[in-house]
């Protein structure tokens, strides 16, 4: 499932692993040459793509995997024990499979539960956590501690929602708006926390929820995390299947319309130009950072020659032709952003003040049990995450479930905007441009263009991350 992170270092000789990479990096030994491919990934997917880290010989034990080193000192062998294997070969009518998603739910959070301190819950307020909120508060006596962040954003904050599921289950509710005076400081302790360039942005309420739980005493939460994936909520799962429609359309007319200018720069006109690609480069699409055309303009053209050919080689490998369209790119999803970008995050963010966050959602048996269930009883485009809502009907109201999706994210670009002229400034003269990573030329991005923010600071993290490369001081390793 990728809940726990594992890298380990084999240079041909030297073989080390641990669940940092800043402890592989305190060792002599170690080559810490930097892997300028992954770079290039990192530019496209907003974090560092498994088996690859931001260093040449450290890599990423892949979800699912174990790892052996021969006696004979010969390459590290992996085998992979565990896959997600949709089947649709198990319930084939609605009611028998929510009744037994139900089941799964309540045997999760309960399987979650067993600790020999008390367990909290981090809430946003949407389906995910809401769910996991009350099958815990239906299963425990006493009241739940839950936890949330907000922002003064009103597209972001979800505090409102946050205390109505509390007030609804009588938890113990804390929470706390987080300001986002992006600075130095942040950015350093966000790539002290990740050891590598990773650029959700939500990384930084991410720690702070973590550490608003810490300091209330409590060391071990549940979360709601994976049920986008599991579940199928993302709106570009919508997104993609809409805009095969436009598949249908000749091809001589699409070209018509285009050529017209009169869509250019219209949804529409963006939808004729994605119907071009194939089904996966449509959807990679939707959720890459830089496109290959601005990577090009911002990376140096030696880094642009080591970075791979197939610039979606990391989402081909996952792309299952012979599954349905919706349970494809759930299968997608699951075995790259979820492992990858969520749970990294969540991680990372939480163990550095030593919070253990679980999540109950990604359970092996819920998550078998699920995808043993047909698509067409589990997902529709017009009620996403319909299984989900309707095993969880038991606990919440409708104005719970119905509510519109908002997700986890912070205002970054709102964060940044005040800061801009020194994040530009703080870019075109660091470390990455005087290593030759960044190209020549001024980096420059359209304000208007509706990345703007996590674009710069996904450049602000990689130019910290640039910076940092000389502070670790090895160690000897026979100490």
């Amino acid at each position: 499932m990728g809940i726990k992170p594992l890298y380990y270092y084999w240079d041909g000789r030297t073989f080390a692993f641990a669940s940092e990479i800043k402890a592989i990096l305190a060792l002599q030994a170690v080559n810490r040459e930097p892997d300028v491919g992954a770079i290039s990934d990192y530019l496209t997917y907003l974090y560092i793509p498994a088996p690859k880290s931001a260093y040449k010989f450290i890599k990423k034990l892949l979800p699912g995997h174990t790892l052996s080193l021969p006696h004979d000192q010969g390459s590290p062998i992996l085998r992979r024990y565990w896959r997600l294997e949709p089947s649709e070969s198990g319930i084939q009518n609605r009611t028998d499979a929510i009744h037994a998603v139900r089941d799964e739910l309540k045997s999760a959070v309960q399987a979650h539960l067993v600790s020999d301190v008390p367990v909290g819950v981090l809430l946003s307020g949407g389906i995910d956590s809401s769910t996991v909120t009350a099958v815990m508060s239906d299963q425990l006596s006493d009241p739940v501690h839950s936890f949330s962040v907000g922002f003064n954003s009103q597209l972001h904050d979800e505090t409102e929602y946050a205390r109505e599921v509390a007030e609804m289950f009588g938890t113990s509710h804390t929470e706390k708006i987080v300001d986002g005076d992006i600075a130095e400081d942040i950015l350093d302790q966000t790539v002290r926390m990740y050891d590598e360039p990773y650029a959700d942005s939500s990384a930084i309420p991410t720690h702070q929820v973590s550490a608003l739980v810490r300091s209330q005493g409590v060391k071990v939460v549940l979360s709601g995390d994976g049920g986008d994936e599991v579940f199928g909520g993302y709106a570009r799962y919508r997104t993609w299947l809409n805009r095969r429609l436009i598949d249908r359309t000749p091809l001589s007319l699409r070209r018509t319309i285009l050529r017209s200018g009169m869509v250019s720069d219209s949804l529409l006109g963006r939808s004729i130009r994605q119907a071009r690609l194939d089904p996966l480069q449509r959807y990679a699409s939707y959720v890459e950072l830089f496109t290959r055309d601005e990577k090009s303009r911002i990376i140096s053209p030696d880094v642009s020659g080591q970075a791979e050919d197939d610039p979606y080689w990391y989402f081909r490998q996952h792309w299952r032709p012979d599954l349905d369209s919706v349970t494809r790119l759930q299968y997608l999803d699951f075995n790259t952003y979820l492992p990858d970008d969520i749970l990294t995050k969540v991680d990372r963010a939480s163990m550095a003040v030593a919070l253990e966050v679980r999540p109950p959602l990604l359970d092996h048996m819920l998550i078998e049990k699920v995808f043993s269930i047909p698509s067409r009883l589990r997902w529709s485009a017009t009620n996403q995450k319909g299984l989900l809502k309707d095993a969880a009907r038991q606990w919440l109201p409708d104005s719970i479930l119905n509510r519109p999706k908002r997700g986890f994210s912070s205002p970054i670009a709102n964060w940044l905007g005040p800061n801009k002229d020194w994040a530009f400034d703080y870019i075109a003269h660091g470390e990455a441009r005087k290593s030759g990573l960044l190209g020549p030329g001024s980096v420059t991005i359209d304000p208007m263009d509706g990345a703007w923010g996590p674009k710069i600071w996904a450049l602000l993290v990689l130019e910290t991350w640039m910076r940092r490369q000389s502070s670790v001081t090895p160690v000897d390793p026979r100490i």
